[in-house]
């Protein structure tokens, strides 16, 4: 493996403990097949990077926190989350993806605000298909303003959650974006993003119930 993410993740159940880890997919969807039967809370993601080298930055943290290690055959370290999110921006700041790499996306936010403007989230700042070698996957950035603060949260889904071969990496990024915006429907998204309010959301399981399928209606044009 080369080319992933390398991620912190907390879990309230252990208050003390981050986990360290890779995926060849998106951080998001590795938290939540973490998500068993023994674990009652689920895994939150508080910081990842997209680096070359994947393994080696996974290896040189576990190699750097090896004292603070919880079992030698699990990834968990009894660390402060500050001083793990630190470590990773320093280990994986030579190893970062570069920006031609990055730059294989296609925002797709003007699109959404025109189909479902009403019930997006009002944070949002951008929307966009990224495609990689190996993954395509939806990238949700939000903004929050503080006198003196910007707060910055990215959010991924992998788009094979949906269906492997619809959002195959094989295909264009064109084509996968056009699956995103025309064969997806309101339901869909409600079901795999969190681009929508609680109240979006509500209403539109309401008119799915009802056989409505919301397909760019005009029910969510203002």
């Amino acid at each position: 493996m080369a080319q992933g993410f390398v991620y912190v993740l907390i879990n309230p159940s252990f208050p003390d403990q981050v986990k360290i880890g890779l995926t060849e997919q998106t951080s998001e969807l590795r938290a939540k097949q973490l998500r068993t039967t023994g674990v009652p809370t689920p895994f939150i993601v508080v910081y990842d990077e997209l680096v070359s080298e994947c393994e080696l930055v996974e290896s040189k943290l576990h190699q750097r926190f090896a004292a603070y290690r919880v079992s030698s055959d699990r990834e968990f370290f009894r660390i402060p989350v500050r001083d793990a999110v630190r470590a990773l921006q320093e280990e994986a700041a030579i190893y970062k993806i570069s920006d031609s790499v990055l730059s294989n996306q296609v925002e797709v936010l003007p699109q959404l605000k025109h189909y479902y403007s009403k019930y997006l989230k009002l944070d949002i700042a951008s929307v966009a298909i990224v495609q990689l070698v190996d993954v395509c996957f939806l990238e949700i950035t939000r903004r929050n303003y503080y006198p003196g603060l910007r707060d910055e949260i990215i959010e991924r889904v992998d788009l094979a959650i949906v269906a492997a071969e619809m959002f195959s990496p094989q295909n264009s990024i064109d084509e996968n974006t056009r699956r995103f915006l025309d064969d997806l429907d309101a339901y869909d998204l409600i079901m795999i993003t969190s681009l929508f309010t609680e109240e979006g959301c509500k209403q539109i399981s309401h008119e799915w119930e009802r056989g409505n399928k919301l397909k760019h209606s005009s029910f969510f044009i203002d």
